[in-house]
């Protein structure tokens, strides 16, 4: 039986756990990752994530940025590992249902309120907290459509 489908009758969901599927998060976190910074690649996003680290250098920024979506990559797999994770990110429509969700959490708590407030304790500069930036916003929602929708995809590949 396939990973987050439900067996005939028996209401039982079979799920994986981290250690089965942390790899899969960090493959689309990595690929997700590198959708977002297209989408974000002329709004100064990179420079801005290497000046959260003190280095102005864009191709770091995007070292970072890819560092990140793996990172957040693997933690979509431990929510895609719960039971009910499982039943809702087993399948790619309603994974990426999952992923925007997903995506707006981490624009709201990491885009939003984390990053601003750390480039102002590294006095970077006068960044508004929060941090209301439509384009980044579009950048979260796609890099979470992208990893949700591609999770169960390389999930299936697995098995």
């Amino acid at each position: 039986m396939a990973w987050g489908s439900q067996e005939a009758g028996s209401g039982a969901v079979e799920r994986g756990s981290v250690g089965d599927h942390w790899q899969t998060g960090a493959i689309s976190g990595l690929l997700a990752a590198i959708v977002f910074g297209a989408v974000v690649a002329d709004t100064g996003a990179m420079a801005a994530v290497a000046a959260m680290f003190g280095v102005d250098s864009r191709g770091l920024g995007w070292l970072f940025h890819l560092g990140f979506g793996v990172a957040f990559g693997v933690g979509y797999s431990a929510i895609a590992s719960t039971a009910r994770g499982s039943v809702w990110a087993a399948r790619p429509a309603s994974g990426g249902i999952v992923g925007l969700a997903y995506g707006f959490v981490l624009w709201v708590v990491g885009a939003v309120l984390v990053a601003p407030l750390w480039l102002r304790v590294r006095s970077v500069g006068d960044v508004a907290v929060p941090a209301i930036d439509v384009p980044v916003l579009v950048g979260h929602l796609v890099y979470g459509l992208v990893l949700g929708v591609l999770y169960p995809v390389l999930v299936e590949l697995e098995a």
